[in-house]
């Protein structure tokens, strides 16, 4: 029978034999290759003689290669379970596989940068509504300063004995040329509410994922 742990002891040791394997690796300067030369008894490097270089470079070797073993057995055991364990959220049920891969293209880790599809979406329309905003903004001070051009242009430099009807005409150009948002998604709103949802997602899918790999055991 094998070893058991919980998920969160074997997501521990996976990343402490990570760091291990990788400065085994780093340190281990010429100690599986280095250089001799008849007259000389030890290596030019390590400063050992030729059947110490060797056995060292073979125990280095091995335990390096006990670690990786160790490792890839963890990692299996991990993705195993995660492929079968199910979590509940608000959304539906996932496996924990599926949930975390959910929470990381909510998150937009650079792997799901092409399957952002909601925040992608809204980015969009934010960027439509954005220059909307700012055409409507634009369009509309030429259309007032066009608007005061005509007035002038009617009332002259004396406006004495002119009533207001003499200026309906201006009015009414101003009226027919004002630029006005066309919004039906009320995207601003729209973006607040989906990004709030998002929110309470990850952090639900977060709690579910820390219960889950605290209650679920693993063999190894």
């Amino acid at each position: 029978m094998g070893e058991k742990m919980l998920i969160t002891q074997a997501l521990t040791e996976k990343e402490t034999l990570q760091d291990e394997i990788c400065r085994l690796i780093q340190e281990s300067k010429f100690c599986f290759a280095d250089t001799i030369c008849e007259r000389e008894e030890k290596t030019q490097q390590r400063k050992l003689n030729e059947t110490e270089f060797s056995r060292n470079a073979q125990e280095l070797f091995e335990k390096i290669q006990e670690k990786i073993k160790r490792y890839y057995q963890i990692e299996e055991a991990i993705i195993v379970s995660n492929a079968k364990v199910k979590i509940h959220t608000q959304v539906g049920d996932f496996t924990v596989a599926g949930a975390v891969s959910l929470r990381n293209r909510l998150r937009g880790k650079s792997t799901y940068q092409n399957s952002l599809f909601e925040v992608n979406m809204e980015r969009k329309m934010d960027q439509e509504y954005t220059r909307s905003v700012q055409q409507i903004k634009n369009m509309n001070l030429q259309l007032e300063e066009r608007a005061d051009a005509i007035r002038l242009s009617i009332l002259g430099k004396d406006s004495k004995g002119k009533g207001d009807n003499s200026l309906d005409s201006v009015n009414d150009f101003r009226k027919e040329n004002t630029m006005e948002l066309v919004d039906p998604l009320d995207i601003k709103t729209l973006i607040d509410e989906n990004e709030a949802k998002r929110n309470a997602l990850l952090s639900e899918l977060d709690t579910r994922l820390k219960v889950s790999n605290a209650t679920t055991f693993i063999e190894i």
